[in-house]
C-alpha cells in the first residue's frame, strides 16, 4: 500500500508530500488542477518512461520517492525482492531521478536498479487505469489476458485455438432449418392449422 509520496521539481510542481492513509483516497480539483501530474508521478515510479521534458523549468532534476507498506504485499513482490537481492522489512522506498540533460537513474530501499527492474517491481505494486483503459479490448492480447485459466488449459498458450466453423452439406441441412443467402442458416417458418381443422398446404 501506498502510504508517501514526495514529488520535486516534477512538471509544474516545486515541491509535493503527500500522506496517504488506509481507506480510499480521493483527489479532487478544476481542470487542469494538476491531477494528473500526480498520477504522472506515480507512473514514473512504476518505471514509466521518462526524459527531460519532466524537469521543472529551470530545475536541474525531478525527483519523485514513494513509500509502501510491505504488510500485506503479495507473496510475488517479495519473492521478486529477494531474486534481486535487495532487502526490506516493513517497507519499501522507491526513489526516481531525472536529470535536465534526460538521464535516469532508480533506486530501491536505496540499492541502486535499472528502470527495467523498477518496471517488473511497478507492475506489481501499482494498477493504473486511465479513461482510454478500454481501447485495449481492441488488442488481440488484451482480449484474452481474463482468461488465465483457458490458456493454463492449453499448456499455456497465450495463442489459443481458434473458433471452428463447422458446415454441413446442404443436403443434410434440415429440421426446420434452411441455407440462406451466402450460406448462411435461416429458419424456416411452417403453418400449423390448430388443433381440430384440417391443414392447407
Amino acid at each position: 500500500m501506498l502510504t508517501y509520496l514526495h514529488i520535486l521539481d516534477f512538471a509544474i510542481i516545486d515541491a509535493l508530500e503527500l500522506d496517504v492513509r488506509a481507506g480510499l483516497t480521493v483527489l479532487t480539483g478544476e481542470t487542469g488542477a494538476g491531477k494528473s501530474i500526480l498520477v504522472d508521478a506515480l507512473q514514473l515510479i512504476a518505471g514509466g518512461r521518462a526524459g527531460a521534458e519532466v524537469v521543472r523549468h529551470g530545475a536541474q532534476r525531478a525527483e519523485v520517492t514513494a513509500t509502501f507498506e510491505l504488510a500485506q504485499a503479495p507473496r510475488e513482490l517479495k519473492s521478486w525482492l529477494e531474486d534481486q537481492s535487495i532487502s526490506v522489512e516493513q517497507e519499501l522506498s522507491i526513489r526516481r531521478v531525472v536529470t535536465a540533460d534526460g538521464r535516469s537513474r532508480a533506486y530501491l530501499n536505496g540499492q541502486s536498479v535499472t528502470v527495467q527492474q523498477l518496471r517488473e517491481a511497478g507492475n506489481i505494486l501499482l494498477d493504473i487505469h486511465g479513461q482510454h483503459e478500454f481501447q485495449t479490448l481492441t488488442r488481440g492480447a488484451g482480449q484474452r489476458e481474463p482468461f488465465p485459466a483457458r490458456r493454463r488449459r492449453h499448456g499455456g498458450r497465450r495463442d489459443l485455438p481458434r473458433r471452428r466453423v463447422l458446415r454441413q452439406p446442404q443436403q443434410q441441412v434440415g429440421r426446420g432449418r434452411q441455407p440462406g443467402p451466402r450460406g448462411r442458416l435461416q429458419p424456416q417458418l411452417t403453418a400449423q392449422a390448430p388443433p381440430g381443422l384440417p391443414h392447407k398446404s
